[in-house]
């Protein structure tokens, strides 16, 4: 949760920003991040959607990374991932191009991003407090950060599809349980071979080999 006083400093950065004639992405300023009105409507989805959404369209990306916040750490990771893979991609154009033909080489870019999205999620909390009982007013076991627990969510969502009571996290054994399942009746890369292998150096150079070319 964003404090009185954050809340102040980030109007004044917003301010700035705008005077240098940049528009502003500012999450806490969207309607549907509004506490007040929204109530206990599940919002973890749309927040994280939304910004991430943002995230990917934005040129310039200001992040205040204070140890503190959860949320913007998990923004700063999700940005490295982006890049991350931008960058992988590029270098297996690089390496393909003039070797294999354009479908051949599409082929394979879809077959690294598939292995990608396909790879399973499994969050897992370990908080004793949690339970399945309701809760009201201030007497409340445990919080959990909506951001974090949204993009649980969104990558774990085809846990919900295949019917495990999925809410943002697993218990440690249940995710222990669903490990076991997997391994015992399979999942989408078991016994898959990805059409890549990455290495990154200790100063961040990724270097990306596309095996048998």
């Amino acid at each position: 949760m964003t404090t009185y006083p954050k809340q102040l400093m980030m109007k004044e950065v917003k301010q700035k920003i705008e005077e240098a004639g940049v528009e502003v992405y500012d999450p806490a300023s969207q309607p549907f991040n509004n506490k007040t009105e929204v109530g206990n409507e599940d919002i973890a989805r749309v927040i994280v959607a939304k910004d991430t959404e943002a995230i990917y369209n934005s040129d310039i990306r200001l992040m205040n990374t204070q140890e503190d916040n959860l949320g913007t750490s998990i923004e700063a990771g999700i940005i490295k991932g982006y890049r991350d893979h931008a960058e992988v991609i590029y270098q297996v154009i690089e390496q393909t191009a003039g070797v294999l033909e354009s479908e051949k080489i599409l082929e394979l870019i879809m077959e690294i991003c598939e292995h990608e999205i396909t790879k399973e999620y499994v969050p897992y909390h370990t908080d004793i407090r949690i339970h399945n009982e309701a809760e009201a007013g201030f007497r409340r076991s445990v919080g959990f950060h909506q951001f974090q627990r949204g993009v649980n969510l969104l990558m774990g969502g085809y846990l919900i599809d295949d019917g495990y009571e999925f809410d943002g996290y697993f218990s440690l054994n249940g995710a222990m349980d669903y490990i076991k399942t997997i391994q015992d009746n399979g999942y989408p890369n078991k016994g898959k071979e990805s059409p890549i292998h990455v290495t990154v150096e200790q100063n961040g150079r990724i270097d990306t080999v596309v095996k048998g070319l």
